[in-house]
């Protein structure tokens, strides 16, 4: 019955009681944030908003440098915009999960996981 009324773009696989104080962000366990990059100048009007023209980009490169940072304890401040909240945000010093791989003919996949992320933390990883 709750997938009948939730909107398309969300399916509900579960439902169960929160403890009293959860939150959805700040109670997270862990979150994911895919960016799919086109490696060409233009794509469809109905791809358009669903992923992000890049232009040419050396994917082998990128994929070395993800594999560098990929599950290591490093400082992200340098990622955020604004001045970070411990209490939001958790410690600047976060263990991210990084990948970058191909999604097709001229198509890239960023995927980046974290407990908490910083203000603009993702976006500016994958810019």
């Amino acid at each position: 019955r709750l997938r009948r009324e939730l909107p398309d773009a969300i399916l509900a696989m579960a439902l169960e009681k929160a403890e009293p104080h959860f939150h959805a962000r700040l109670s997270a366990v862990r979150k994911h944030y895919s960016f799919r990059l086109a490696t060409v100048d233009a794509v469809s009007p109905f791809e358009a908003r669903y992923c992000w023209c890049t232009g040419p980009l050396d994917l082998e490169a990128m994929a070395e440098a993800a594999m560098s940072l990929d599950r290591k304890a490093l400082d992200y401040s340098t990622f955020s915009m604004g001045t970070p909240e411990p209490d939001y945000h958790g410690e600047v010093e976060k263990t991210v999960g990084l990948a970058v791989r191909e999604d097709g003919p001229d198509r890239a996949l960023v995927v980046v996981s974290c407990d908490r992320f910083l203000y603009r933390m993702v976006r500016r990883i994958v810019g």
